[in-house]
């Protein structure tokens, strides 16, 4: 559905206005990410001991907090504002998977793709803020229903703040890195490439991002497992790098096939930077599934310690390497940072 969703977008927008909503969408999703990521987490490792009560009242500080970030950035940049609802979705989404409820997240999430297919093929919306309204009303739609379904608990004392403390503020530290470790090219090709290249890498990083959520899915759910149970870990762990290296070879093999489907041939030259996602992909479950181990068990610093020092290497890479290899360098600086912070996060103590 999500591919559908870009063939359709490459479809109905000129190639500038498309580099131009990416950049958009990207900058919208970094504000958010802050504090979802950090409450992602939290949700994985507390919600799962937790009774209902307490986890509702969680997902209401995650969402308060959220959205009164967000509100602050609309009122610097108020186009913004029209993807508030798409950028607070994921933490729906996040406390659903927390709370094991993954068929009702799966379902939501599909119909709400849908709807939102359907209306732009029949709106064919030719300028950013058509677009952004659809994604506004979708999005929105699929929000109210969550939010009567889950019923979070507005409760503004800190006792349950406090017991999550000492896990959270480490967390929240990592995530201050997020937007830079999922945006941060798009902005750089923003500012140095050329017209086409947002859009070109925003279509490769859809794709091994896709390969990185369908890994994600059995992840988090053992994340869970394991949180609750740390002899879990063993079982899974032969399990999950098998998945891991079947999902590397469909990506080198699926990945070219999507680019000629969604993009078209213009957009073939990114392969090679597909190619260099996907080995970054296999290495990052190893390191991964070892960090997530660590953090279950009450030690979130080596997730702090990947996501600095990943950024800092990244945007290090990419300037020296870009006068060099152009757009391909985002890809091999990804796959640098992430080696050199791997290995950092797993050796410090």
């Amino acid at each position: 559905m999500g591919f559908l969703n870009l063939k359709v977008l490459f479809s109905v927008l000129d190639i500038k206005t498309l580099d131009n909503f990416f950049v958009i969408q990207a900058i919208s999703l970094s504000i958010c990410a802050i504090f979802i990521v950090s409450f992602e987490t939290t949700f994985q490792n507390f919600i799962p001991k937790w009774d209902l009560k307490a986890s509702r009242i969680l997902f209401f500080k995650a969402l308060f907090i959220t959205s009164i970030f967000y509100i602050f950035f609309s009122i610097i940049y108020p186009t913004l504002i029209f993807l508030f609802p798409f950028a607070i979705f994921p933490l729906f989404l996040t406390y659903l998977y927390s709370r094991k409820q993954y068929t009702l997240s799966n379902i939501t999430n599909t119909i709400t793709l849908i709807l939102l297919i359907s209306l732009i093929l029949i709106f064919k919306p030719k300028v950013l803020i058509e677009i952004f309204k659809i994604y506004f009303f979708v999005y929105l739609l699929s929000i109210i229903f969550l939010i009567f379904f889950i019923k979070p608990i507005i409760a503004f004392h800190l006792d349950v703040i406090s017991k999550i403390w000492d896990y959270y503020k480490i967390a929240f530290l990592s995530s201050l890195t997020s937007p830079l470790y999922r945006y941060l090219d798009r902005f750089i090709l923003g500012f140095l490439g050329n017209v086409g290249d947002v859009s070109g890498f925003s279509l490769v990083r859809r794709i091994d991002n896709t390969f990185r959520q369908i890994l994600n899915a059995p992840l988090s759910i053992a994340t869970i497992e394991i949180s609750s149970d740390i002899t879990y870990f063993d079982k899974f762990f032969p399990r999950y790098l098998s998945i891991a290296f079947i999902l590397f070879i469909f990506e080198i093999i699926l990945g070219y096939l999507i680019i000629l489907l969604v993009g078209g041939k213009e957009f073939i030259k990114f392969y090679p930077s597909l190619v260099v996602f996907s080995i970054a992909f296999l290495i990052s479950a190893i390191f991964s599934i070892l960090i997530i181990k660590r953090r279950v068990q009450n030690e979130p610093k080596p997730f702090l310690i990947y996501n600095v020092s990943f950024v800092v290497l990244f945007l290090i890479f990419s300037i020296i390497l870009f006068p060099i290899f152009q757009s391909l360098s985002i890809a091999i600086s990804f796959l640098l940072s992430t080696i050199f912070s791997g290995f950092l996060a797993l050796i410090k103590k």
